[in-house]
């Protein structure tokens, strides 16, 4: 439970945790034009860490990416290249949101 790929005719999405894996029985949900992901991961190392998440396949723009609804990093993506999102791990489980920001 470690990758995500949802493809259609109009797009590729994926997601890719390199150690960490997305909460079993929880599902991964989206809108339909990719501009705001929720999933919920689980902590495997059993201890704080960072996790690195590998994210593809999203429209051009400035997104946000919230962990336990805490802001934790901004980034911009401008083409299809794969993005690396690092950021702090310390409980059992978190909530993860990626969603764009129209107002940047």
């Amino acid at each position: 439970r470690r990758q995500f790929h949802y493809i259609t005719n109009e797009f590729a999405f994926h997601l890719n945790l390199k150690s960490d894996g997305f909460k079993k029985g929880d599902f991964i949900t989206w809108n339909k034009d990719l501009s705001s992901l929720h999933f919920n991961i689980e902590n495997r190392a059993s201890n704080p860490h960072q996790v690195q998440l590998e994210l593809q396949g999203v429209a051009p723009g400035e997104y946000e990416l919230f962990v336990d609804k805490k802001i934790q990093q901004t980034l911009s993506i401008d083409d299809a290249n794969i993005h690396q999102l690092n950021f702090p791990l310390s409980q059992a489980f978190s909530k993860i949101e990626i969603k764009q920001n129209w107002m940047l």
